[in-house]
Order: C-alpha cells, then sequence, then structure tokens
C-alpha cells in the first residue's frame, strides 16, 4: 500500500514497514523502522520483460510475490 511518496511492505508475519523510493525505480531504500534493517537497507524489485513484479531481493535473498499487486491499492494479493 503507498504511504505518501513510499510504499508500505507487508509480510507473511503481518509485520510492515516502510519502504522509500530511490533514484533507480526498483531499488527502495528500507526504513528504519523495519524489524531487519540491521540485515539491508535496500530492496531491489525484480520483474519479468513486462514489468510484472516477480518479487523482492534483499541481502541476496530472493521474496517471490505470492499472488498479483492490486493496481488500485498496491498491495499484494495473496490467494
Amino acid at each position: 500500500m503507498k504511504d505518501g511518496n513510499g510504499l508500505m511492505w507487508e509480510n507473511k508475519a503481518g509485520v510492515s514497514w516502510s519502504l522509500w523510493p530511490t533514484l533507480n525505480p526498483l531499488v527502495f531504500q528500507v526504513s528504519n523502522d523495519c524489524p531487519y534493517f540491521d540485515l539491508y537497507q535496500s530492496v531491489v524489485f525484480e520483474v519479468d520483460s513486462k514489468n510484472n513484479i516477480l518479487g523482492v531481493s534483499a541481502n541476496n535473498e530472493f521474496y517471490k510475490l505470492e499472488g498479483k499487486i492490486d493496481e488500485e491499492s498496491d498491495k499484494a494479493v495473496i490467494p
């Protein structure tokens, strides 16, 4: 979900934190409200050739998007 100019990320455990855009449109800075901030300070969204989001990479780990992105709310819809 959008949070001003940034995004709110929520994991399966229901923990959420802010992501802020950088000059690279696929790279987001992780806010210090993230419980994993000590492990990584940025994430990279991975997309396919049609710009569909496949998932996100952080700290050399890939986290696959399960479901799809709801265009109206910018939230991932988990089946």
